[in-house]
């Protein structure tokens, strides 16, 4: 990754919010954390980060309904859904709103390193009952 390459990260979780730091910080890339949607509204007036990394529950709403505005705020923006509830709609969800990529907690590095890299995009395999 280049140097000076900023991430965002929405996320109330301090202990995810610290491990992501670590392995940006790993890859050279600064991140800032926003608890809410709304603290994170307010710093992409400031920052236009490299990647957004969202959280679907926080405190003041759904994140995933919120993928399509900072797609539309920031479309050079690598977007990646994160959530422990990981339903098959949920990603839908996240995946048609505009994200990238889609980490499901717990994750591991390689997936986050994975959601880095331009030419991955998680294939959502539509599945028909019988």
């Amino acid at each position: 990754m280049e140097a000076g390459r900023t991430a965002l990260i929405i996320e109330d979780e301090c202990t995810v919010v610290y491990l992501l730091k670590e392995v940006l910080k790993n890859k050279g890339i600064d991140a800032v954390q926003a608890n809410c949607i709304k603290d994170a509204h307010l710093l992409m007036l400031n920052i236009h980060p490299d990647f957004i990394f969202v959280d679907n529950e926080l405190p003041d709403g759904l994140g995933f309904d919120t993928i399509c505005t900072m797609h539309l705020n920031n479309p050079e923006a690598r977007i990646i859904a994160m959530s422990a509830q990981a339903s098959f709609r949920g990603k839908e969800i996240a995946f048609n709103e505009g994200a990238n990529y889609f980490l499901e907690k717990p994750f591991t590095l390689e997936q986050v390193y994975n959601s880095l890299k331009k030419e991955s995009k998680e294939v959502l395999i539509m599945q028909t009952e019988f």
